[in-house]
């Protein structure tokens, strides 16, 4: 029994990049179904959409790793293991910087370029969001027991703050059509 709880629990570790790659395919697919009405191409898109996912990955690690920097030091590899942790303040400053260098650099209106992405991003990050609870690996603060969860491997329930936040965070439906 065991080696199942294990293996079952090395498989939700490794869902987290499995969901971060569903959540990409899904912001950029529907994205793209709107980048016209923008001025921007499916190359562009694609092009522009890889940048954004490449900074959010690269801030939200940074955001985890830079607090704690000694440690990284002696122990290098631990920087790639996306495992670890990323900070979703971290992503957003990421996507800010390098949404502002390419909005300047492909001389793009900031305006319909964010309301290109920010209806999707919200659908993102809600399914991120319930990985996190699946996963069992972000959970809130205790919680009185009507209201709590009680997370494997806890004694003490706690708010399912990513369900909350997955839930508040949905777009209007007329924008996913």
């Amino acid at each position: 029994m065991d080696l199942i709880l294990a293996l079952i629990g090395r498989l939700l570790a490794a869902s987290n990049l499995l969901i971060l790659l569903v959540t990409y395919w899904l912001v950029t697919g529907l994205a793209g179904r709107r980048a016209s009405a923008v001025g921007l191409s499916r190359t562009e898109l694609d092009e522009v959409t890889f940048w954004l996912a490449l900074a959010a990955v690269v801030g939200a690690r940074l955001a985890v790793v830079l607090p704690t920097w000694s440690i990284y030091l002696r122990y290098p590899l631990d920087l790639v293991r996306i495992q670890n942790g990323l900070s979703f303040y971290g992503a957003v400053a990421g996507v800010l910087v390098i949404a502002g260098w390419l909005a300047w650099r492909r001389h793009l209106k900031v305006g319909p370029a964010v309301d290109l992405f920010a209806p999707y991003l919200a659908l993102g990050l809600a399914v991120q969001r319930t990985g996190c609870v699946v996963r069992s690996d972000c959970f809130g603060a205790v919680a009185p027991p009507p209201w709590g969860i009680v997370f494997p491997g806890l004694t003490q329930p706690r708010y399912p703050a990513e369900l909350v936040e997955a839930v508040l965070l949905q777009p209007s439906p007329r924008l996913l059509t």
